[in-house]
């Protein structure tokens, strides 16, 4: 079976080649990237992805998180299930104000014999 990959930059985020750039408020959490998947055939989720920092931010922190994602959709043949998916959010140190960036990776099973797959992205973020 093979799995619907969903991945969602969840900020005001505008993709640039592999790097997504934007801009987050000072002194607040923000989720600013999420990573689902779903076996569409048979309206279930498959296993959170597992991430890593792969370069931290200079000015704040990166936590890797569950989140829930379901269609909303009455007229999708899985209206109303839901599935959990891994959620990155970014928070500035206190007081920041300017750029800062960072990258992960995640892997995820693809398929019902224990294969892997996987991606990441890299943020360029301006806090204001």
């Amino acid at each position: 079976m093979t799995p619907l990959l969903v991945a969602a930059a969840m900020a005001p985020l505008v993709a640039v080649a592999a790097e997504q750039r934007g801009s987050v408020p000072a002194g607040k959490t923000t989720t600013v990237d999420a990573v689902f998947v779903f076996y569409e055939q048979v309206c279930l989720g498959g296993a959170v992805p597992e991430a890593r920092l792969t370069k931290a931010p200079a000015h704040g922190k990166v936590t890797f998180a569950v989140g829930n994602r379901g269609f909303r959709d009455p007229k999708h043949p899985c209206y109303g299930k839901s599935y959990p998916g891994l959620v990155v959010q970014y928070t500035p140190d206190k007081g920041y104000r300017g750029e800062d960036s960072f990258s992960y990776r995640y892997t995820y099973d693809s398929d019902d014999g224990g294969g892997k797959s996987g991606g990441g992205q890299d943020f360029v973020l301006a806090v204001k």
